[in-house]
């Protein structure tokens, strides 16, 4: 508490010198960002994949489902969510999605402890744990147990869920936070009444978000709204990490000029704002009328973001009077960014589509915006692009993945002739090369024959298709699906996840959980 009170009283202090003497927090220099960042449909899947789907992600409000039994149902990113409160007050997220033939489950939000499938009324408690499957009898016996709700990685603090939107995938959720979640929860939003939402839409989620990160447009947007209350361009930043404490001065915070500096931090509302940001797609604006959270959700497209604007206060509206108050300010504050805003955004995009420029600047002034760019392209650079090929992509190899696995499951050798490009090659680790499909087949074969040397021949394969190099683990997987001893578990496991592997290339990822299960259990000596 002590630290967050010098942080915010340094802020504070800052701003009060700036009013006088114009000024701002500055960066070292003036940043550059290719136009093409906010166009290119290939970054913005890498940003789904590498930020979105790995780190941590707010999925709700605690007081949105506050009580036990409560639930809400989102999208985020096309992954349809459902959270729930248990009654011991924990949180649990999960995919939306019915175990049996992937039927969305719930819908909107409310309070219940079950959810019937209104495809077969498979029935699921809050936990996510199938409690009865509709005429069972008929259906035959299943593990109940393995036909769950998935469950999603999930973390409640500060009045705010976060969930990991990749099934299993550990992340240190404290560490990620910290220092801006500390800040937060000193707000007590655990406790405050949630108003409602509204929702909006407009450009790429950059352009978006952007315009939550610096006060330099106040003057020229906001002319009539908040430019009337707080200077422009006046701004005052704290970095926690990727997140950002971001203080604007009112244009009477000339009044806090007596009191003592180490006093500041209690003035917050007061004659200074202050904007939170979480990385990498949440503001929080806390006003003395009414809070406002929104969250940015990009697409479906490279040049698209719903936004949802939830509002928070301190305290229930005490009769119809003050709820009708609190409808009022979200509207207002909703058309505030709505038309001067996400319009301008909307601009932005189409400029940027133009290709009038091949570069956006970001000025000294605008610390907070350049501070945000680096942390995208140090998440970027974790998972570098895979390289191009102008003839394939890795679509086209994932399509190809998948003929060559029915091809190999139907035993229908001579069915690769027209999988294997005639260029194609495949390189044996202590074997060699073998180029061409009729090559290619015929070692196949051979080595299919020979189960004995199986595993190791084919887990060390890497096949080429028209410049692009494949990993060895699906063809292994592909390959040995109905051969050798085990072959009637493979053959079981491969109609089972056969729907999974056509739809998206997860299936792999399935396919070889599975796989493994049956090493560590003995059953097959597959995986090296």
């Amino acid at each position: 508490m002590e630290q967050q009170q010098e942080i915010h009283n340094g802020i504070a202090s800052r701003l009060l010198e700036y009013i006088k003497t114009r000024s701002t927090d500055q960066a070292e220099g003036v940043l550059r960002v290719p136009s093409v960042s906010y166009t290119d449909p290939q970054q913005w899947q890498r940003e789904m994949d590498v930020i979105f789907k790995r780190l941590p992600i707010l999925a709700g409000l605690s007081a949105e489902i506050a009580q036990p039994g409560q639930y809400k149902t989102l999208d985020l990113l096309d992954t349809p969510l459902l959270l729930t409160r248990l009654k011991d007050g924990s949180v649990r997220a999960m995919l939306n999605v019915c175990a049996h033939r992937a039927m969305k489950l719930a819908e909107g939000s409310g309070k219940c402890d079950k959810f019937a499938c209104p495809y077969h009324a498979w029935l699921y408690g809050n936990d996510g744990s199938l409690i009865r499957i509709a005429g069972q009898e008929t259906y035959g016996e299943v593990d109940k147990a393995s036909l769950a709700l998935t469950q999603l990685p999930v973390y409640e603090r500060a009045g705010l869920i976060f969930v990991v939107l990749t099934p299993g995938l550990e992340v240190d959720f404290a560490g990620f936070l910290a220092g801006m979640i500390e800040d937060i929860e000193a707000l007590g939003f655990a406790d405050w009444h949630y108003c409602g939402n509204r929702e909006i839409t407009g450009a790429n989620w950059k352009i978006a978000y952007d315009g939550y990160l610096e006060g330099y447009h106040f003057a020229a947007a906001h002319p009539q709204t908040i430019h009337q209350r707080t200077f422009s361009n006046i701004m005052g930043f704290h970095f926690y990490g990727p997140h950002q404490l971001i203080g604007f001065p009112r244009k009477d915070m000339d009044k806090l000029s007596e009191v003592p500096v180490d006093e500041l931090y209690r003035y917050e509302n007061e004659g200074y704002d202050f904007v939170r940001t979480l990385f990498p797609n949440v503001s929080i604006f806390v006003a003395p009328e009414i809070t406002q959270v929104a969250q940015l959700i990009p697409g479906p497209t490279v040049g698209e973001n719903r936004t949802i604007l939830h509002f928070i206060h301190r305290e229930s509206p005490r009769d119809e009077e003050g709820r009708q108050r609190n409808e009022t300010m979200m509207d207002w504050l909703k058309g505030v960014v709505e038309a001067e805003d996400y319009s301008l955004g909307l601009k932005v995009q189409q400029g940027l589509n133009s290709g009038a420029h091949k570069h956006v600047t970001f000025g000294r002034n605008e610390v907070g915006n350049q501070v945000f760019h680096a942390w995208l392209d140090h998440y970027l650079a974790q998972a570098p692009a895979a390289a191009k090929s102008s003839e394939s992509d890795e679509a086209e190899v994932q399509a190809l993945l998948l003929r060559y696995a029915c091809a190999i499951d139907q035993r229908n050798l001579a069915a690769l002739e027209q999988v294997f490009a005639a260029d194609a090659v495949a390189a044996y680790q202590d074997i060699g090369e073998f180029r061409g499909p009729a090559a290619i087949i015929g070692l196949i074969d051979s080595v299919i024959a020979r189960c004995a040397t199986t595993q190791h021949l084919l887990s060390n394969v890497q096949v080429d298709i028209r410049g692009q190099r494949a990993t060895a683990s699906s063809y292994l997987q592909a390959i040995y699906v109905g051969t050798g001893v085990h072959a009637g578990e493979l053959q079981t496991l491969w109609g089972e996840y056969r729907d999974e592997l056509e739809k998206r290339p997860e299936g792999w990822r399935i396919v070889r959980r599975e796989l493994r299960t049956l090493h560590n259990q003995g059953d097959v000596g597959l995986l090296a």
